[in-house]
């Protein structure tokens, strides 16, 4: 959980040292959380799918 959250922060952070136009931040910035999003909602699925399957068998 703590990985999810802080991979976020060190994007923002990298994109906001390495873009040179403001205009890359308005379009790195919502790539990253969308990423950062995406695979949180995929780890936990996977987390609950498999407790589930390893319940179940």
């Amino acid at each position: 959980m703590s990985v999810t959250r802080v991979a976020p922060a060190v994007v923002a952070a990298a994109a906001i040292g390495v873009a040179p136009f403001h205009g890359v931040l308005w379009v790195v910035l919502p790539v990253a959380g969308f990423v950062a999003m995406a695979f949180t909602v995929r780890s936990v699925r996977l987390r609950a799918s498999g407790s589930r399957g390893r319940h179940s068998a």
